[in-house]
């Protein structure tokens, strides 16, 4: 093993190794321009990425929607207490208070990895609304049961949006 050492003076104040977690949540607005990711997939199909990319555009054109409505959007970065990693949502329709994940395909899987990941970003943002974004209408079962969690389903048909909403 070798230990290295700098020559002279470190130009960077590194921080220390582990990032010692907070004891309260920290949640910042940040642009939604920001490629992060908090998904890592192996899998030998590359369908995972294939659904990746759908969800991008499909994030990218409802953002451009919602502009056009003079709508502020940008995302969510949240840390949980004792968490150091962040967690970022999808969008946060900041004129609408609503928090929205995508998902790039409306198998029930994806959809109920949706709704824990609203309930969890949810806990930390004052969002009137929760909203789950898909590229096309789930079966009535997965309505059902979004309606159920208090999740609005939107999806794209032509070059308007369809909302779902889910019971007060």
């Amino acid at each position: 093993m070798f230990r290295l050492r700098p020559k002279g003076e470190v130009p960077v104040d590194l921080p220390h190794l582990p990032v010692t977690p907070t004891s309260s949540a920290t949640v910042r607005v940040v642009p939604v321009e920001a490629s992060n990711s908090e998904r890592a997939f192996v899998s030998p199909d590359r369908e995972p990425y294939e659904a990746e990319r759908r969800e991008a555009a499909l994030v990218h054109r409802y953002r451009e929607h919602l502009e056009s409505l003079g709508h502020t959007v940008s995302r969510l970065l949240v840390i949980p207490p004792g968490e150091s990693r962040p967690l970022y949502s999808d969008l946060w329709d900041e004129t609408a208070r609503e928090l929205v994940e995508a998902k790039g395909t409306v198998n029930r899987d994806n959809l109920r990895q949706a709704v824990g990941q609203l309930l969890d970003y949810g806990r930390f943002a004052e969002a009137k609304t929760h909203a789950l974004l898909v590229p096309s209408r789930p079966r009535p079962d997965l309505v059902a049961y979004l309606a159920a969690a208090g999740v609005t389903v939107i999806y794209p048909v032509g070059d308007t949006w369809t909302r779902l909403s889910a019971p007060k």
